[in-house]
């Protein structure tokens, strides 16, 4: 069983795992802080990167996103059999 995820990890991974479908890649850390998807607002905008990177991170660490690295690069994909 995963931990339980607070509100501002939901919308996250809400937002990735839609961006994903739309997109067919992963948003980059600049793309979550704007929160932006097909010219709609998704997520409210975060001023720093770094705040979007902790909760990324939060969510590799209970298991929600996988973590891969390409050229030195991390990219993240949501966790199969994830139940929205």
């Amino acid at each position: 069983m995963r931990p339980s995820l607070t509100h501002k990890q939901k919308e996250v991974l809400q937002f990735m795992a839609d961006f994903w479908k739309i997109e067919n890649r992963c948003p980059t850390l600049q793309e979550i802080c704007e929160g932006r998807l097909n010219n709609r607002q998704i997520l409210e905008v975060r001023s720093a990167r770094s705040s979007a990177l902790a909760i990324v991170r939060q969510l590799v660490s209970k298991n929600y996103l996988i973590e891969n690295w390409y050229r030195d690069r991390p990219y993240y994909r949501v966790a199969g059999g994830l139940e929205q």
